[in-house]
């Protein structure tokens, strides 16, 4: 089902809502509108800090975005969203970041994708490849597995890593 099909189905439910909806069930297919609501939705969230994960088939650092896609489970990063024995896993440590648990929210619109724990945390902040967040990028802690901290909490001017 598309927005538009989603839309119809459930009316009641906000177009932030639909949106989500969308984008976990038509990932690759979401277009501006859509990325632009979940945006929104995700920056009326409450702040929360802990550990996500998040999987890549071949880059060896997350680009900038408005909103990023991550799991609660390191298993489903790397047996679902990266490449074996390639590319990467990526702990992300958040620290006071809107997120947005898909599985809350939609849980009962998405079925068979709830099993990937999905968190979307809010764009724009900064990724550390230390925890003082004094270097900017990613630290591999062994190949193919990154470790960072990601914040909009303004540090010291960092320096770049090898890795951001």
């Amino acid at each position: 089902m598309d927005f538009a099909e989603i839309k119809a189905e459930h009316p009641g439910l906000s177009l932030q809502i639909v949106a989500l909806i969308d984008y976990v069930t038509n990932f690759s297919q979401i277009g501006t509108k859509s990325k632009k609501l979940i945006r929104e939705l995700c920056e009326s969230q409450e702040p929360w800090s802990g550990t996500l994960y998040r999987g890549h088939y071949t880059s060896k650092q997350i680009r900038k975005g408005e909103w990023y896609s991550a799991s609660k489970s390191e298993k489903v990063a790397r047996e679902q969203f990266s490449t074996k024995g390639k590319c990467c896993v990526f702990h992300i440590h958040l620290i006071h970041v809107p997120v947005i648990d898909v599985n809350n929210l939609v849980g009962e619109y998405i079925n068979l994708y709830s099993e990937e724990e999905e968190f979307i945390f809010l764009g724009g902040g900064t990724f550390y490849a230390n925890s003082d967040m004094t270097e900017e990028g990613f630290a591999e802690i062994k190949p193919g597995v990154f470790e960072c901290w990601y914040t909009f909490l303004r540090r010291e001017t960092p320096k770049k890593s090898n890795h951001g």
